[in-house]
């Protein structure tokens, strides 16, 4: 094998090792911003993106949200509202 060969090797594994990881990411995004294990969403605080998020999939418009009762973080897509005030402490709901 020469080296033509082996560049065109290991840039078709670097591409199926990007494709694996936009796929994971891919997999935690929910349409709704409430966490999926314990069915809530009083518990939900921002979180931010690791920096391999941010340098390879910094072009997806998400938003991560931990949940601060299980600790499962998930990626909502940046256009849903979330309301991150506990309903005791909004006076709307009061």
């Amino acid at each position: 094998m020469n080296l033509f060969t082996w560049v065109l090797l290991i840039a078709a594994v670097l591409a199926l090792l990007y494709l694996v990881f936009l796929a994971f990411v891919y997999a935690s995004i929910q349409a709704e911003a409430s966490c999926q294990t314990c069915k809530t969403d009083v518990h939900l605080e921002r979180a931010s993106r690791p920096g391999m998020v941010k340098q390879y999939a910094g072009f997806l418009p998400l938003k991560r949200y931990r949940c601060r009762r299980c600790l499962k973080t998930f990626y909502v897509k940046r256009g849903t509202t979330v309301d991150l005030r506990p309903d005791s402490l909004d006076p709307e709901k009061a």
